[in-house]
């Protein structure tokens, strides 16, 4: 494995240590203290101080996300970026009072924005925070405190004039391979992100802190999820593992290396479990929560390579003198349409869980018996409220918080030998299942006097009115593309455009433009020609998109845009490698087109043609378009070459 942030990028004064350890306190404002001045452990820190990994220290600003690439990675910063409609707007404005450093307009849009710090530290770790906030003359409403890449900290605080409070919360500092990336990322800093009516910094010191290390291994329902700004909670994607921060780490730090796709069996080949074994010590912890993407591949069944990974994991993380802890995975809101009853999908590979915990001697966690019971006390459409909008398998950040809350409890069951203190008061708060077993609770009962609740209605973030028009940017990076068969093909130029735009996965080599074009690779090129962005989660819809697959992303997005016609799916599988024929790619183009174009033209072409009857109702936008005329055969299979003529079409149309 190759490191891709080298340690002498970081700056000096974070290497220095005093003879107790490292200890350095920011204090934020334009007036620096008498005890800064000349103090090697002191930094004033002043508005337009942006981030450098030369400075060591300074906001996240939009400017400075540009300055390097590296800060534009959710795993190694605060996972915080812009909504694509203010991808050219400088929200992030800092500036300073006689409280600190601040951002007037906390809230844009209804939405949240953050106010992130980040700070260099000498080497991976963990470390104890301190937070201090003052309110000044003007009262602040819902303070949430983030700390490294959206872990919940503290939540919605509300302050009157002059209040002063302060904040004592561990942070782990680890190396992790970012999702898309093979290599380890070196990260040895600390991302400390304030958002509310007001944010503000007034200080904050960092010292080195010897306190167990929780770590979690698990797939996109447990995962560190970014999020966009203005921040909607409820439209926000969220592992329950980013917000278990909030229950434990007063006494605890929480190094989550979950990531979407993820089974036993990738986890540890595509190197994230190396990580954990590279810092892991006696006294930690380790939690494994898979099955989702486990259960979809026959050789990791319930039973068979599912279990064996398990029995591996505990051996190895006893081994280091550390506590394995399984916890089975979290139920999703899937309920069967002829009965209206609850369908459990993962029913075998939470009962393997609980079969090892009892064999090896292990704690088990049961998230899945206490979720589903959630699931199905409240029903499907109040359960979905805590879910990402239209999606059953992964939770927002109020669905997050909940989960987190019922895996603290858990894990305050088995005290007596994980001996971390769990918020108490906090946990009291979250749902029971053994309370009012006779009927169904109220979603008021439920939450009791919870102030985190989702609104009634949920839906993904949409621009404002004023901003319905702009355009949304290309997803895909330039790149470079190289291919070495293209010399004698007339569409050269095209293809090389097309790969040299991000449209085309493979962008070196042979490109084979005779072959024929799979049909998750004409998706692929649909989606980022369109401009939609693939998502950094998968929702299990086919059984045979497993995903942790480059590929998996961009069929959840295409599901969910309606890329895809229902007539060339069926209810379990995708077929990412059929070859793609005329009418599926005119219809992948048609809808992309109609999605795109507001007011689009249907055309009136009324010929008869060689089509599928599903096609039927795609004719005349797609001859519109150019691509059906009077030779048209829907069945014809389309050559890559004649692929990227079909998404040229679409390019000039959009």
């Amino acid at each position: 494995m190759t490191t891709a942030i080298s340690s002498d990028i970081y700056a000096e004064h974070a290497a220095e240590e005093t003879g107790s350890g490292y200890r350095m306190t920011y204090n934020f404002g334009n007036t620096p203290s008498a005890d800064s001045i000349g103090t090697p452990h002191i930094t004033q820190v002043y508005p337009e101080d942006d981030f450098s990994y030369k400075k060591g220290y300074g906001f996240l600003t939009e400017e400075a996300r540009k300055s390097n690439p590296n800060l534009k990675i959710d795993e190694i910063n605060d996972g915080f970026s812009p909504q694509y409609w203010y991808t050219d707007t400088k929200l992030i404005s800092p500036q300073a009072d006689e409280n600190g450093i601040y951002l007037e307009n906390g809230i844009v849009d209804g939405g949240y924005i953050p106010l992130t710090f980040k700070a260099s530290v000498p080497h991976q770790g963990n470390y104890k925070v301190t937070l201090v906030l003052s309110a000044g003359e003007t009262p602040i409403k819902g303070i949430t405190i983030f700390s490294g890449r959206r872990r919940l900290e503290s939540l919605k605080g509300d302050y009157c004039p002059h209040e002063v409070r302060a904040y004592v919360f561990n942070v782990n500092v680890c190396d992790i391979i970012p999702r898309g990336h093979e290599e380890v990322y070196t990260d040895k800093t600390i991302d400390i992100t304030i958002i509310g009516s007001r944010p503000v910094f007034t200080t904050l010191t960092i010292e080195e802190f010897d306190t167990p290390t929780i770590y979690i291994a698990g797939d996109s329902t447990v995962t560190d999820q970014p999020a966009c700004y203005p921040y909607y909670p409820e439209s926000s994607y969220c592992g329950w593992g980013q917000f278990f921060t909030y229950y434990v780490s007063n006494l605890a730090a929480v190094s989550n290396h979950s990531h979407s796709g993820l089974t036993t069996e990738s986890f540890r080949s595509e190197g994230h479990y190396d990580v954990i074994k590279k810092y892991i010590k006696r006294g930690d912890y380790c939690l494994f929560q898979f099955g989702h993407n486990d259960q979809k591949l026959p050789e990791l069944s319930a039973n068979t390579g599912y279990s064996d990974n398990l029995r591996t994991y505990i051996d190895e993380i006893r081994s280091f003198g550390a506590t394995p802890v399984l916890v089975t995975p979290l139920a999703r809101n899937t309920w069967r349409g002829s009965d209206g009853t609850y369908n459990d999908l993962l029913f075998d590979h939470a009962e393997a869980c609980r079969r090892i915990a009892e064999e090896k001697h292990v704690p088990l966690i049961d998230l899945h018996k206490v979720s589903m019971d959630f699931i199905t006390r409240v029903g499907l459409t109040d359960a979905a409220r805590y879910f990402y909008p239209k999606d059953y398998t992964h939770t927002n950040d109020f669905g997050a918080y909940l989960m987190a809350g019922f895996v603290a409890k858990e894990f305050k069951r088995i005290h007596d030998i994980c001996p971390v203190p769990i918020r108490t008061s906090l946990c009291g708060k979250v749902y029971d299942p053994a309370m009012n077993t006779k009927r169904p609770m109220t979603m008021e009962e439920l939450m009791e006097s919870d102030e985190f609740v989702p609104p009634m209605n949920i839906h993904a973030a949409e621009p404002p009115a004023h901003l319905k028009n702009v355009p949304v940017p290309n997803a895909a990076p330039l790149c470079e593309a190289s291919y070495t068969d293209l010399d004698s093909c007339a569409s050269k130029e095209l293809i090389i455009k097309l790969a040299e735009l991000g449209y085309i996965h493979n962008t070196s080599g042979e490109f084979k433009p005779d072959e024929p074009m799979s049909r998750i690779d004409a998706v692929n090129m649909v989606t980022k020609a369109a401009h939609f962005v693939p998502v950094n989660v998968y929702n299990d819809m086919f059984r045979d998109v497993v995903g942790h697959e480059w590929y998996a992303g961009v069929v959840e997005c295409a599901y969910a845009n309606d890329i895809v016609d229902a007539a060339l799916l069926d209810d379990t599988t995708f077929k990412p490698d059929k070859p793609v024929t005329a009418e599926e790619l005119a219809s992948f183009c048609v809808n992309a087109y109609k999605s795109r174009i507001i007011n689009n033209n249907t055309g009136n072409y009324n010929k008869e043609i060689s089509c599928s009857e599903w096609f039927k109702k795609y004719i005349p936008t797609a001859a519109f378009l150019g691509y059906v005329d009077d030779g048209f055969d829907g069945s014809h299979i389309l050559t890559k070459e004649e692929a990227a003529k079909y998404i040229d079409i679409l390019m000039k149309n959009i």
